[in-house]
């Protein structure tokens, strides 16, 4: 399975099996005990789902020449990474998102580009094969009006 799909599951079965805990809790403070045990048993997957993601983001970021460290913070006492309950470090959700519109736009500069070097080499080997055509053409023309 891939890693985020199968983290995915191991946070949903985690989910289902705080149900009957939750339900069958007596009091508000019980529910809330409860829920609040679920979500900290659900967050070492969701959290090791971000890093992954992070990863992956700062590697497509790197192709394109770009760094998590260019991207300015919102205030001064904001980080770039932020740090879960069970230890695991992730980019935090606006330095991703951010990161993720940054590296889109590269990608698309950079295919751009290479769609356009392909689009010219293209003109030149068509205008090429064209120049080419017409030499034959006549060669072809001085040769059938010398054999008359």
């Amino acid at each position: 399975m891939k890693p985020i799909a199968y983290l995915r599951h191991r946070a949903d079965e985690t989910w289902k099996l705080y149900e009957a805990d939750v339900a069958n809790a007596q009091t508000n403070d019980e529910r809330s005990k409860q829920e609040s045990m679920r979500l900290f048993e659900c967050s070492e997957y969701t959290d090791e789902i971000r890093r992954i993601e992070s990863l992956a983001w700062i590697a497509r970021a790197e192709i394109v020449h770009l760094s998590v460290y260019d991207i300015p913070s919102a205030n001064e006492h904001e980080e770039h990474w932020e740090t879960g309950p069970h230890g695991t470090r992730y980019l935090s959700d606006r330095v991703l998102r951010t990161l993720q519109k940054q590296v889109e736009d590269a990608e698309y500069e950079r295919d751009r580009r290479r769609r356009e070097g392909r689009e010219i080499w293209i003109k030149y080997v068509t205008g090429g094969a064209a120049v080419l055509a017409a030499a034959a053409s006549i060669a072809n023309l001085i040769l059938t009006a010398h054999r008359k």
